[in-house]
């Protein structure tokens, strides 16, 4: 059996969690409503309304895909002797992250161990998978890798989205996903 690589999921990494989101959109819409309608004397509601609509249209962006400040890259890599599975991680290149920044260019950086803002290994976990292997087995030590990234220090501000892996990663049938059968004959 050759030894291969396969790049098998990606997970968004988050400027924040979704309520957190809503609740600057909420403050950011009410800030602009004061703003255009602070001048008005006798403030009509249709008006207010308009203003609202016209933040959502312009000012404002989705949540979703929108506001993606990195991304967690899985893989297996796999060849006679093992099974190893881990996570690229890629984060925009701007020294501060805003929900403003607009330039989004992700680079492969890493956490560095004594906690810093600068990147070095891109490779942020790594696991390696002892036969006998089982889809269990597989989707588990995954999952607890991924479930610990979220409380790092570096990550712990954002949001990773595991929702998806979570509810999909129990159902897959990981071990022909990999060929794992094969390789432990």
């Amino acid at each position: 059996m050759k030894t291969r690589t396969i790049h098998f999921f990606d997970i968004p990494i988050y400027r924040c969690s979704e309520d957190v989101f809503r609740a600057e959109y909420e403050t950011s819409k009410n800030n602009y409503i004061d703003s255009v309608t602070d001048s008005v004397e006798n403030l009509d509601p249709s008006l207010i309304e308009y203003v609202a609509r016209r933040f959502e249209m312009r000012e404002w962006y989705p949540w979703q895909y929108n506001d993606i400040i990195g991304w967690l890259d899985l893989y297996a890599y796999i060849d006679e002797k093992r099974v190893r599975i881990g996570a690229f991680i890629s984060f925009v290149d701007n020294l501060k992250i805003r929900r403003t920044n607009r330039r989004r260019i992700f680079k492969l950086s890493g956490i560095r161990k004594d906690g810093s803002k600068k990147f070095r290994s891109p490779v942020v976990f790594e696991v390696e998978l002892t036969e006998p292997y089982s889809n269990k087995k597989i989707f588990e030590a995954v999952a607890a890798e991924l479930e610990k990234l979220k409380v790092r220090k570096e990550l712990r501000s954002r949001y990773v989205e595991l929702d998806k892996f979570l509810k999909i990663g129990r159902f897959v049938d990981w071990v022909s996903f990999f060929d794992l059968l094969e390789a432990s004959h």
